[in-house]
């Protein structure tokens, strides 16, 4: 319930912002008011008390937001348009490149088909990361922590978000999907993802079949290498419950991160980046 009433608040409050302002302005807008929400319930009403306090790893939870979203983010966009795009004509031919998206049907109905398609993709590169040896090397960045919080959602290696962001957005381009459209998937999209890894108290339903909840994403975050093998859908769950990846347990296991690893002792920038690249756990 709460998950899919800030879905609504944020996209009603994009609506309003992107009459006056810019779309690039009122999506930052609405992720920057999403923050303080997300700030607010952790606060005062936290699931797990927090250890080292309410701001520890404060400083990596910045560095990750800013390098995530400012660099990488637009990094992937340049690439999937610049470098995969032309091959991908080159392939499939010019006619059917963009051309391929039902525009006549209402809104709604596209976002809904546009979450799907945009799902497709990054569900089966989220799957290959626990599974291929090199790939789970560069995506264990993320599940490192310990104890999750909303800012733990931009946790990655910087490798890992552009494998994501690539694609999903060579789909997006692909099938043509249209601007309006895809503002509205972004800040959907960006709701969910966020909440999962946030720790707010409050009532877990039994079962999802389309938007996950957070308890779903603790189960792919468990500590348990082999149970953490399931919900790979971050935005939608679609995709897992046809593949059977869906684990909706209510048992939840309180132990996250990576068996072994002690996340004040990762180190520096270097070693969290690079040298983790090496690490066979």
């Amino acid at each position: 319930m709460f998950q899919n009433t800030l879905i609504v608040f944020q996209v009603l409050l994009f609506v309003l912002v992107s009459e006056a302002l810019p779309t690039s302005t009122a999506l930052m807008v609405t992720y920057i008011s999403l923050g303080l929400i997300l700030i607010l319930g952790e606060w005062f009403f936290p699931q797990y008390e927090i250890e080292g306090g309410k701001t520890a790893g404060f400083t990596w939870d910045i560095l990750f937001l800013a390098a995530n979203r400012l660099v990488i983010s637009p990094l992937a966009a340049t690439a999937t348009q610049a470098v995969l795009l032309p091959w991908v004509i080159a392939w499939l031919g010019a006619s059917l490149v963009g051309n391929m998206w039902p525009s006549v049907l209402p809104l709604f109905v596209q976002v809904i088909l546009a979450i799907l398609a945009l799902t497709f993709l990054p569900y089966w590169v989220h799957r290959a990361m626990h599974h291929n040896a090199f790939l789970w090397r560069i995506h264990r960045i993320h599940h490192l922590p310990s104890q999750l919080t909303w800012m733990k959602t931009a946790w990655g290696h910087p490798l890992d978000f552009l494998l994501l962001y690539v694609s999903s957005g060579i789909t997006l381009l692909l099938l043509g999907i249209p601007i309006e459209v895809a503002q509205y998937v972004f800040v959907i999209m960006t709701v969910v993802t966020t909440v999962n890894h946030c720790n707010i108290r409050f009532a877990y339903r039994s079962r999802h079949w389309f938007f996950p909840g957070i308890r779903e994403h603790r189960h792919h975050h468990d500590i348990d290498f082999q149970s953490a093998r399931c919900n790979y859908g971050t935005t939608c769950l679609i995709w897992d419950h046809i593949f059977k990846t869906y684990n909706g347990s209510p048992a939840i296991n309180p132990s996250i991160g990576v068996r072994g690893t002690v996340l004040g002792k990762e180190g520096s920038v270097g070693r969290m980046l690079f040298r983790n690249l090496l690490l066979k756990n």
